[in-house]
């Protein structure tokens, strides 16, 4: 199993109580970003997750494609989680991962909207569905 293959089975695997199992397939310097995170080091890029576990029930990654590359790859997969706020949350998106010399994940970098979650919060949902109207190609434009 290649080192890619082997970080996205590990997310797909995670739970609350195997956070800590990503540590051996990270560098000590791993950058994690997303919509609202830019950490770097291994500690905090595993209370991201930790922290994730914390705010959301039901949480899991589906891993659809791995497509590798000569630094690491892409992983394209459908997160899901529960929370009070948000209620049932579903959203795909792709990981660019970056591995070091020895394998070990040295950039996780997620890309997904995250319009379709901030829309889901009281008010401000309110605003983005209107947005999200207003830039839309109108419907008789789609026919």
């Amino acid at each position: 199993m290649t080192p890619l293959a082997r970080y996205a089975q590990a997310l797909t695997e995670l739970t609350p109580d195997t956070v800590n199992h990503l540590e051996a397939l990270l560098s000590e310097q791993a950058v994690f970003s997303d919509p609202f995170n830019r950490v770097t080091g291994r500690a905090v890029f595993l209370r991201i997750f930790e922290d994730m576990y914390s705010r959301l029930d039901d949480v899991g990654f589906a891993v659809h494609q791995l497509a590798e590359t000569e630094e690491g790859g892409f992983i394209y997969w459908t997160f899901s989680g529960y929370s009070k706020l948000t209620g049932q949350l579903s959203i795909d998106g792709v990981s660019r991962v970056v591995l070091d010399s020895e394998g070990r994940v040295l950039l996780h970098a997620d890309y997904w909207d995250a319009s379709l979650l901030l829309e889901r919060l009281p008010l401000l949902g309110r605003v983005i569905r209107r947005i999200r109207q207003k830039l839309a190609l109108p419907e008789s434009a789609q026919a």
